[in-house]
């Protein structure tokens, strides 16, 4: 029988709208891929006493077997999680002296009622270590429920959950749920692949549902079984006949990203890549360098944002960009291979195009975008039209250069 997950984010900033809620997210990311672990309810709720108090109510009156609770554990004035749990468990806070310790060795100029208030939990729980924050963590159980109680800084609650949580509380009472798959795809829109993939949803509609997931970095398909009965094997000979109808352009599964894809593979071969960006602006070396460790492959890159920056620095002609414009394949081309032997890389990638909003002409609309691979065999360059909106443009300029190399790369070898 399958347990229920309630999850509870507390802060006035994420109910204003001037944080984004990611703690909910990730923590239903990491559940979801258990058996017999499904997300009941998610609230988003201000640094409120009666309003904290009032979702607990909700969610113990709905036979939740686990409820994570985020935010309001910090040391000022409108942190107020561990008073409101204080009144509604009726207990009374204790200093985990460890954790205590640990903080006044590592910060002594601070004061003490601070390292104090940070270390305190309620004395119906046990400690959960924050290897990265201040604000200790906790977990308890109350009338058959577990409680998880987690700062609000998202990177503490990754850590709290990959560390601690999921390997201490979770991975020894679940199985990872294999009947859910997510297939990441880029170079291809949603349309394409449900049309190459339509006669196969529909022959197994009653066994597997299948999702398409737009975004910036490309399509995910995910694949959900609709029976518990069916097998593992059936489940991989549905998945195995959706790959075969788009292999060429998937780039990974599940959590994979694709500049750490992209590292992994530029590792092992031993290759080396740099980059020449115009309309990204650097957010291309940004992804890339992203990855720790990057430094062993990235070589470096340069934002020749002006023409000027294309003449004087990448060493493109000015009658070049006079006769064919600073966005077209012909720059396009010459500022990937034009990188690549500045830096002496293996690879060099180009990107050049009109973001928008303004800019564009009849001939060259707002999206237009080139993007070069340079090897030191060959080149090429592809040509997209993306959209309008300046943010989307450069967003997805970024994912389709990183899969463009990783094509690239696949083809030389």
């Amino acid at each position: 029988m399958s347990k229920k997950v309630g999850i509870i984010c507390i802060g006035d900033e994420l109910i204003n709208g001037y944080t984004i809620d990611n703690n909910s997210n990730f923590i239903a990311s990491k559940i979801r891929k258990f058996d017999n672990l499904d997300i009941s309810n998610i609230f988003v709720v201000g640094d409120d006493l009666v309003s904290i108090s009032d979702n607990l109510d909700y969610l113990m009156g709905k036979n939740i077997n686990y409820i994570f609770i985020t935010g309001g554990l910090g040391p000022t004035h409108d942190d107020l999680t561990k008073k409101v749990l204080c009144e509604y468990f009726n207990c009374e806070l204790k200093i985990c002296e460890k954790h205590y310790q640990k903080l006044y060795d590592k910060y002594p100029s601070k004061k003490k009622n601070h390292i104090k208030s940070q270390s305190e939990i309620l004395e119906i729980s046990q400690p959960i270590p924050n290897d990265i924050g201040t604000a200790l963590s906790m977990h308890f159980m109350f009338k058959g429920i577990t409680f998880f109680i987690l700062p609000g800084v998202p990177l503490e609650v990754n850590k709290a959950m990959v560390n601690y949580i999921l390997p201490d509380y979770i991975e020894p009472f679940y199985k990872m749920n294999n009947s859910v798959l997510t297939i990441l795809t880029s170079g291809i829109y949603e349309s394409s692949l449900y049309n190459r993939l339509k006669d196969i949803i529909e022959e197994w509609r009653d066994k597997i549902k299948v999702a398409f997931l737009p975004g910036y970095s490309g399509v995910k398909i995910r694949l959900t079984s609709l029976d518990s009965n069916i097998s593992k094997d059936t489940f991989t000979q549905f998945k195995n006949l959706v790959e075969y109808k788009i292999k060429k352009y998937i780039y990974g599964y599940d959590d994979d990203k694709l500049n750490h894809i992209i590292g992994e593979i530029l590792l092992k071969e031993r290759k080396t890549l740099a980059v020449a960006e115009s309309c990204t602006g650097g957010y291309l070396s940004k992804v890339i360098t992203d990855v720790p460790g990057s430094s062993s492959y990235f070589k470096g890159g340069i934002v020749s944002y002006s023409n000027d920056m294309k003449v004087k620095i990448l060493g493109i002609k000015s009658d070049v960009i006079n006769e064919y414009g600073a966005v077209s394949k012909e720059v396009a081309v010459l500022m990937s291979e034009n990188i690549r032997k500045k830096c002496n890389s293996d690879y060099g990638i180009s990107t050049t195009g009109i973001a928008g909003p303004t800019g564009g002409s009849r001939n060259k609309p707002v999206g237009r975008v080139y993007i070069s691979i340079s090897t030191k065999k060959n080149t090429i360059c592809k040509e997209f039209t993306f959209s309008d909106q300046r943010k989307i443009n450069r967003n997805i300029t970024i994912y389709i250069s990183l899969f463009l190399l990783k094509k690239s790369i696949e083809i030389k070898k």
